[in-house]
């Protein structure tokens, strides 16, 4: 860990990196928020990062993700993650804006070159550690309700 977050585990650095830079609440006095986007160079948080916003997408539109992947991407340098995908910069930009709707194929390339992969799972297998400790603090209410199929039938 950096400096003077040696003492916090790494799902509350997580949790904090997610609800400070991304969902823009105030952060705790013990790290800065120079510190939180510091962390994001670490694979293992960005990527942690990048799931919290996909599990607390309520409007399915994207928006955290967005924004976490942009601030993961400014900690790597957005000329040189633009340059290693293959992607204009100014194009970059406007796809991970709040109105930008970048296609699944620019995600991949630019995941790539972070060294992430997407990959799914149903609702009911994916858990991660940050959503068993902290999901209800950065939850709002029902997140998760109506996502789940009312009957245990397979898909046909």
């Amino acid at each position: 860990m950096g400096r003077g977050a040696g003492r916090y585990f790494e799902s509350d650095i997580i949790v904090e990196v997610y609800e400070v830079l991304v969902r823009g609440e105030k952060p705790s006095k013990a790290i800065s928020e120079r510190e939180l986007q510091w962390q994001l160079g670490n694979p293992e948080i960005a990527l942690r990062v990048l799931q919290l916003c996909l599990e607390h997408d309520i409007q399915n539109s994207l928006f955290d993700f967005k924004i976490g992947l942009m601030l993961i991407i400014k900690e790597h340098g957005v000329e040189a993650v633009a340059k290693k995908a293959k992607i204009n910069r100014v194009s970059l930009y406007k796809m991970l804006s709040p109105k930008g709707n970048p296609e699944v194929k620019t995600l991949m390339r630019l995941l790539k070159v972070l060294d992430l992969k997407m990959w799914m799972v149903s609702d009911s297998q994916f858990t991660t550690k940050v959503r068993r400790l902290r999901a209800n603090e950065i939850s709002p209410p029902n997140l998760f309700s109506g996502s789940k199929r009312r009957n245990n039938k397979p898909m046909k």
